[in-house]
């Protein structure tokens, strides 16, 4: 295997050596598509990609590519028939080999299902007893995955009769936040059916999956992926459901706030344009909390053992930690390496964390303990295929608005 660069580095984080190796497209294409696939659904007339995670027939996808209605609506089930095509399985060479799956599990909010190829004995026609396939490793877990600016390669169903074709682009922004989700937009221009597909950085790792497609304000399709540095929350909940956490993933907590945006810098620059002294009094950074959810509380493990949160609209989230170590922070590179909503996706309900957030009108921090309740069902839906970024910044309007009157109201008293 031919490369344009190689060679190790020491993790800043782990300190671990890992390999550094750059690909040329051509390399890094022939070395990933052997674990990619096509997923078809309803007998062919839904479709989407798809990649091998593990040797034993493990492939990850977007849950609304596997779900009735695309998972929009709390409680859709998993579909039946679901079929994936691939180029190589077991190490053979077939271009039109064609397998069945199940749906192992699945995670709506993240947009993530885990499917395991069917053995010959559960599906005689098109099962198969897959034991030394080939499959597309994570990155290193310690790192973000990517900087802005890199190379980078989506493998996928291009729509094109479930042909498995790839598009090439560089990563524009490796931390965007849209919907509340973190995303990453990159300049790849990516085609109806490759939701799921693999997005491959130029070590030939995976750093994220193929999620909805970003419309800018003239309907142009901007590529995006779920994943990136939330490639963490991917991973984990992938594993939890390969070890045995089948059907809808449950193992989720809430912490109460059912809105949470970033301080991004278009959000910054409409609340201070409102109220001028907001910048000195939260140095513009943290998770603005946008609503607050009370309703869901567990009696005897809830927040706060079954008592309202003690986040209200419109704190500045600034730190998260769990068992003493604090998982999420502000202020330092490499510190805000986990978002509040990973904290909630990787820790299950009963978890008891440490919150420290601002109150608007008080200079110090408060400190608070909240025990994790159960995932809202409400919340526990896919997000459209497609989002506009003008729908976001509308959205971020909306807040800034509301926090205007908010701020007022605070004044007056």
């Amino acid at each position: 295997m031919s490369y344009e660069e190689v060679g190790y580095y020491k993790c800043s984080v782990c300190g671990k050596s890992v390999e550094y190796c750059i690909y040329n497209n051509m390399e890094l294409y022939e070395r990933s598509v052997d674990a990619c696939v096509t997923v078809t659904t309803n007998g062919g007339l839904n479709g989407g990609s798809g990649f091998f995670v593990r040797k034993d027939g493990y492939i990850v996808t977007n849950a609304h590519v596997v779900l009735e209605n695309g998972g929009i609506n709390p409680g859709d089930k998993p579909l039946n028939n679901i079929l994936v095509r691939t180029k190589n399985l077991n190490g053979e060479k077939d271009l039109n080999r064609v397998v069945s799956c199940e749906v192992e599990g699945y995670d709506p909010p993240v947009d993530l299902a885990v499917l395991k190829v069917k053995s010959s004995e559960e599906d005689p026609i098109y099962g198969f007893d897959v034991t030394c396939q080939k499959y597309l490793r994570w990155e290193h877990v310690c790192e973000l995955k990517g900087r802005n600016g890199e190379r980078v390669m989506i493998i996928g169903n291009l729509g094109l009769a479930n042909h498995v074709g790839l598009v090439t682009g560089v990563i524009s922004d490796m931390r965007y936040h849209i919907a509340g989700h973190e995303t990453v937009i990159t300049t790849a221009v990516t085609h109806p059916g490759s939701s799921g597909a693999a997005m491959i950085n130029t070590r030939g790792r995976a750093i994220a999956m193929n999620g909805f497609s970003v419309l800018d304000r003239r309907g142009n399709r901007i590529s995006s992926a779920s994943g990136g540095s939330n490639q963490h929350t991917v991973e984990h909940i992938m594993n939890n459901i390969i070890n045995g956490h089948k059907g809808e993933y449950k193992l989720k907590g809430f912490l109460g706030a059912s809105e949470l945006f970033p301080l991004t810098t278009s959000i910054i620059y409409l609340i201070v344009q409102l109220v001028p002294n907001f910048v000195k009094v939260s140095n513009g950074q943290g998770y603005i909390i946008a609503a607050v959810d009370n309703t869901n509380v567990t009696p005897g493990r809830g927040l706060l053992n079954a008592k309202p949160t003690p986040l209200r609209q419109f704190d500045i989230l600034t730190s998260i930690g769990v068992k003493g170590k604090k998982i999420y922070e502000l202020g330092s590179d490499g510190k805000d390496l986990y978002t509040p909503a990973h904290v909630t996706y990787v820790n299950p309900p009963g978890t008891k964390v440490e919150v420290q957030f601002l109150r608007p009108g008080e200079t110090k921090k408060r400190t608070s303990y909240i025990v994790m309740d159960d995932y809202p069902v409400y919340l526990n839906v896919v997000n459209t295929n497609a989002q506009s970024i003008e729908q976001d910044e509308e959205t971020e309007k909306r807040i800034a608005k509301e926090f205007k009157k908010f701020h007022e109201k605070l004044v007056r008293k």
